[in-house]
């Protein structure tokens, strides 16, 4: 018995050219107003997916209080982050789209109607029967916002943060060892089929109780798979890091357990900080895998939040072996670092 709990989606990673430019935009756009940390410094274990060389980067982990998972905004500083040769669109092989919560499909859509340098789809359902649209971004990234009512805290902004994503896989069934066992969203929500596409969403039969539970709210992974075949992992001939959505990461508790699970569901960890890890004012234990189709999957376990950094105030969740949500007064005092 691997005795490992995942509570959630803690961020995705979004390779960018100028960290700055995206936090501001996303911060006015998104809510994603809440800077976790900001941290510059070498990426020297993840040199597997940077080209056997170690660069430098700038992070910053930025979150919406309404609720949901949060940007790692990730820009390179040693080098110039990549483009994808060819536009991303569903079905291909890795993280395609962000799903972020909108609490009014109609008036989503009209406020960013109004905004220069993006794109939208018109309001469609979904298998799971809610309404969403598509948003390319300024700087070319997909995401669904999804009508949701879960509000952990409001702010007045008009979207939550991450509450879901979809992945491109080759082969559904295939993908589900790992998605379904090790990251353990083992519900299958709803199925569908468009086209010479097939999909499945999946969801955790029970949101299992962390420091970040309220936060980071209900999540759900929307795997998609063209079986016409033909497509291309989004990252090939690319570094981790460069232009576009990099990795999805997962809040666990009890990494230790989950190393050992991994490895009898033959997806181990490629990347392991086996330890704690500094990111300047956070710090935690970091992990990798790879899905079927070399998609990254990160996994954190957070050992030091940053709460009021001017008074020297931070969480130190390291060594509990359960964890219970903070308290809301904790992120009341939190919200007092956004940016506005």
């Amino acid at each position: 018995m691997f005795d490992y709990n995942i509570s959630g989606i803690q961020q995705v990673g979004i390779g960018v050219s100028d960290a700055d430019k995206a936090f501001a935009w996303y911060g006015k756009h998104f809510g994603m107003d809440l800077p976790i940390f900001s941290d510059e410094a070498e990426a020297k274990l993840m040199i597997d997916y940077t080209g056997n060389e170690v660069h430098k980067r700038k992070a910053i982990l930025a979150m919406n209080l309404q609720g949901g998972g949060g940007f790692e905004i990730w820009q390179f500083t040693s080098r110039k982050g990549q483009p994808r040769a060819q536009e991303t669109t569903e079905g291909d092989l890795g993280i395609t789209h962000i799903h972020i919560r909108t609490y009014g499909a109609e008036k989503a859509l009209e406020y960013f109607k109004k905004l220069d340098d993006i794109s939208l789809s018109d309001i469609k359902v979904n298998e799971l029967n809610r309404k969403w649209f598509e948003l390319k971004d300024p700087f070319g990234n997909l995401f669904k916002l999804i009508e949701d009512d879960y509000c952990f805290m409001k702010t007045g902004a008009l979207t939550g943060g991450v509450m879901g994503v979809t992945i491109g896989v080759s082969d559904i069934e295939k993908s589900k060892e790992l998605y379904q066992k090790g990251i353990q969203y083992d519900t299958l929500a709803a199925t569908g089929e468009n086209g010479t596409f097939k999909i499945a969403w999946l969801k955790p039969s029970n949101n299992k109780a962390s420091a970040f539970t309220q936060l980071l709210g209900p999540t759900q992974l929307e795997l998609v798979c063209d079986t016409a075949g033909g497509r291309e992992q989004i990252l090939k001939d690319r570094y981790w890091g460069d232009l576009g959505y990099i990795h999805v990461c997962f809040d666990v508790q009890r990494m230790h357990q989950l190393r050992e699970y991994a490895k009898t569901i033959n997806h181990p960890f490629t990347v392991d900080s086996e330890n704690s890890f500094d990111m300047g004012e956070a710090a935690g234990q970091f992990a990798y895998v790879e899905d079927n189709d070399k998609t990254l999957i990160e996994l954190v376990e957070t050992h030091k939040v940053p709460i009021m950094k001017k008074l020297g105030w931070y969480i130190n969740l390291k060594n509990k072996k359960v964890q219970k949500p903070l308290p809301k007064l904790i992120f009341k005092a939190l919200s007092l670092n956004r940016v506005k």
